[in-house]
């Protein structure tokens, strides 16, 4: 025989319990869901480091950890004339390596290229302090001085230069033209025999 036919109650109340189940069964989803969510964006997080940490080995290759690489390759860029370039290298290796005066000095070179002047003299102050007896950042931030003229700077960075080391040739040179301009060719024309009588001295020494 074939089963009676519900009466209205009975599909009501299976209506309601479907609609119950539907209820619990939503809300435990949710539930779940949330309960998921910190992991979802742990795992997100994880990720995009991976994506950042790849992309920047593919930009600087194998020497992405290591400051002496990214230096040497900056240095190679800079021979290039690639300035830009050359700087993202030194500002990579000095993120590894703050104290790194030399990428420091080359990296104020390189702003001195692309006509950057402010952030140079920056870059050669910061070499000079974390390699107070090296010349060399002297040098450049008296060039950078001289080349916007101003005198007074030059002159007593060139001076401090030469205190370091008196035969650097640049702080000769450029130090007897201010001093000729000055009003002070004695002293001049010392500077200038001082820079000519170096051996080691290039040829615009004599120029």
């Amino acid at each position: 025989m074939l089963p009676s036919e519900a009466s209205p109650d009975r599909i009501i109340n299976h209506i309601s319990w479907l609609r119950f189940l539907d209820s619990v069964t939503e809300s435990r989803l949710l539930s779940f869901a949330k309960s998921l969510l910190p992991s979802v964006l742990f795992l997100l997080l994880v990720g995009l480091l991976s994506l950042t940490a790849t992309a920047q080995t593919d930009e600087f290759g194998d020497a992405a950890a290591d400051p002496i690489k990214l230096f040497e390759r900056g240095q190679d860029a800079h021979g290039r004339g690639e300035f830009e370039k050359a700087l993202d290298y030194y500002n990579q290796a000095l993120k590894l390596r703050p104290e790194f005066p030399e990428a420091e000095f080359q990296r104020g070179n390189a702003l001195v290229s692309l006509s950057r002047f402010g952030e140079a003299e920056k870059s050669f102050r910061q070499a000079i302090e974390l390699k107070k007896n090296w010349s060399l950042p002297y040098s450049s931030l008296c060039s950078l001085f001289f080349s916007h003229e101003l005198a007074t700077e030059a002159t007593s960075t060139f001076r401090q230069a030469l205190a370091i080391d008196p035969n650097d040739n640049i702080a000769l040179r450029l130090l007897s033209e201010l001093r000729l301009r000055g009003g002070d060719p004695k002293e001049a024309l010392e500077l200038a025999r001082r820079a000519t009588q170096n051996q080691e001295a290039p040829s615009s020494a004599w120029i």
